[in-house]
């Protein structure tokens, strides 16, 4: 058993927040390739989240009174079943899952228990060759922790390997010493002046040759930028009243984009001079901007959250977890018609927040607001809520692959939540190479957020075609029979020697490839060759042949733009469905298939009855 532990006044802010309008929970959907084995999946709980962090088996224990703190203490009847649910079979699509999710956004978590759960969803799928597809639905409190801690907690339970045994555990530091008591009003505003100067760094402990004057002047100078910023968010003026504001309801929205290549986003990055946030950013702005013109609204610039992590980027997160982090207001440029211009606009905005002290005052002012009773949270909230339309957050995930419980991650999707009468959340996150765009949203402010999901992914293609160089990619359309296409399908051929033990014998004439029934196109940067792609009819669908992309090329979101051009082409010539055939030793090729959205189906063709083939479909 453990000692109770007073919860830090930004932590008991949090809490305060919540609200059956909006519920603060941190939420992520973990897309695992295979059948996750229970046993092992509850040992890693047990090992690297309960033992590890002893607020994963505590309760939140409200004050009583206005002057006392909220504790956390032991659950006396703490079950991990409790945490760990089964929520049955859902289709092989994302719009099952999502329709889950949407559920769990609107239903509270059972306070009177640690506030957190793992909904455990089987993939269903009829295909034959289908294998077994793993969900985990995960809600967390905000109380706990902020969203960048969880995540990184949700991290800690992979691995870069799949055997490696569920008890082999990281350290974690230790950096609670509060006293357990509850304090009266002093003790919290001394405690909570202290956590500001921990998590800000804002005032540093002078050099002993500075002296006390000086130590008192930084502090004079932070608590004074702390007010300025406190008045100026008093005083902002509301955002402009669109479709994205008004009153919430408790039935909520989820939905997601494909994943989107970050070896793209980064190449408009460079182009442009900005930064990868920027270019994310300016899509999500984007994106609005298509929103509420496609409903009659006058596309305004809009006021945003973002988020800010205030821990230093090499200092693991304690054993304590909390909340670290603080809030910068952004303006999106939602007026802005010009892609370009939007990044470079976003990029000079978010430029003169990072330069000012917001994020850390924004976090000493959670920690006044956390000292006060309930109505200090209540009104904290209103205010917040009055002067934003959305909570944009931006957090990055492993560069590799990773396993959980023995089972790779394909994808991960996450969100925080909003506050007050906000009712848009979108959120960002890079994993493996890959961006996926997460949108939560009121029900009453946004009926269908797959279209703003939609319009986030046209904004990206029509901001990469705009933005143009040396190194931009061009796709033309040749004869399969033309030299340049033969030279490509050569090397394709080589490479089904080396993975498969000979080439691809499958029957291909050349007419098949040429309009009106087919195409083959090959893709360059500048004058070189760097991969190639063809259709042809296969029944009543377009079916894809030699898509290849040369090994130095790779991981750029070269295949992705093929494969975009080659959807595009059949969706332009009448065929409403896409088929492929790949292999089991083309487990990059499976990835991105998958990312793109498209289904196992039974296998067809020349190899259909062979156990490495995998045979892929998209609706068009």
């Amino acid at each position: 058993m453990s000692a109770p532990s007073r919860m830090s006044n930004v932590d008991a802010a949090w809490l305060g927040m919540d609200s059956p309008e909006n519920l603060m929970m941190v939420t992520a959907v973990l897309f695992l390739d295979g059948d996750v084995d229970d046993e092992r999946l509850t040992d890693v709980l047990q090992h690297r989240l309960l033992n590890r962090y002893p607020k994963f088996s505590q309760r939140p224990l409200p004050s009583q009174t206005p002057l006392e703190q909220p504790v956390w203490t032991d659950d006396p009847d703490f079950d991990l079943s409790r945490h760990l649910v089964h929520a049955g079979r859902r289709g092989p699509g994302d719009a099952g899952i999502a329709e889950l999710v949407s559920d769990l956004l609107g239903t509270p978590l059972d306070m009177t228990h640690p506030p957190w759960q793992f909904h455990v969803v089987e993939l269903v799928d009829d295909s034959p060759d289908a294998g077994p597809r793993t969900v985990l639905v995960t809600r967390l409190h905000h109380c706990i922790a902020d969203g960048i801690a969880l995540a990184s907690v949700l991290l800690s339970l992979t691995d870069d390997d799949p055997d490696v045994p569920a008890d082999v555990v990281a350290e974690v530091v230790t950096t609670d010493m509060r006293d357990p008591r509850r304090p009266g009003l002093r003790a919290r505003v001394t405690d909570g002046a202290a956590e500001v100067v921990a998590a800000t760094g804002a005032i540093d402990a002078a050099p002993p040759r500075r002296g006390r004057v000086h130590q008192v002047l930084d502090h004079g100078r932070f608590w004074w930028r702390v007010l300025t910023t406190g008045l100026g968010l008093l005083f902002a003026t509301r955002d402009p009243r669109t479709r994205l504001r008004g009153r919430l309801g408790a039935r909520k929205g989820a939905a997601w984009t494909a994943s989107l290549d970050l070896a793209s986003v980064k190449r408009v990055a460079s182009a442009l001079d900005v930064t990868v946030n920027d270019v994310l950013l300016a899509v999500t702005a984007g994106a609005l901007r298509r929103h509420l013109m496609a409903h009659g609204d006058r596309p305004h610039d809009l006021r945003v959250f973002v988020p800010v992590n205030l821990r230093p980027p090499d200092r693991p997160v304690p054993v304590s977890l909390g909340n670290r982090f603080g809030i910068v207001f952004v303006r999106l440029p939602v007026s802005e018609p010009d892609p370009v211009e939007r990044v470079r606009r976003v990029h000079r905005r978010m430029g003169a927040v990072k330069a000012g002290p917001q994020a850390a005052a924004m976090f000493a002012i959670l920690a006044i607001v956390g000292g006060l009773p309930t109505w200090g949270h209540r009104l904290a909230v209103r205010i917040l809520g009055a002067k934003s339309s959305a909570v944009v957050t931006n957090v990055p995930g492993p560069r590799e692959p990773v396993f959980l419980a023995g089972t790779q991650l394909n994808r991960l999707v996450f969100w925080v939540p909003q506050a007050g009468s906000v009712g848009l959340g979108v959120s960002i996150l890079s994993y493996a190479g890959e961006v996926t765009i997460g949108v939560a949203a009121d029900r009453r402010l946004v009926p269908d957020p797959a279209r703003i999901t939609a319009d986030l992914e046209a904004e990206l293609r029509d901001l990469l075609r705009l933005v143009t160089g040396p190194d931009s990619l061009t796709i033309e359309v040749v004869g399969i029979d033309d030299e340049v296409a033969g030279e490509l399908i050569d090397e394709v051929q080589q490479e089904y020697v080396t993975r498969y033990g000979g080439p691809d014998d499958t029957p291909m004439v050349p007419a098949e490839f040429a309009a009106p029934d087919g195409t083959f196109l090959v893709a360059r940067v500048g004058r070189e060759l760097v991969g190639c792609a063809g259709l042809r009819r296969h029944g009543d669908d377009a079916e894809l042949k030699r898509m290849y992309i040369r090994s130095g090329h790779r991981r750029r979101g070269y295949a992705r733009a093929m494969l975009a051009a080659l959807e595009e082409w059949a969706r332009t010539g009448g065929y409403s469905r896409l088929t492929l055939e790949t292999g089991s030793a083309q487990p990059e090729a499976v990835a991105l298939y998958i990312s793109a959205g498209y289904q196992r189906i039974e296998n067809f063709g020349h190899y259909k009855d062979s156990p490495l083939v995998r045979s892929f479909s998209r609706e068009l």
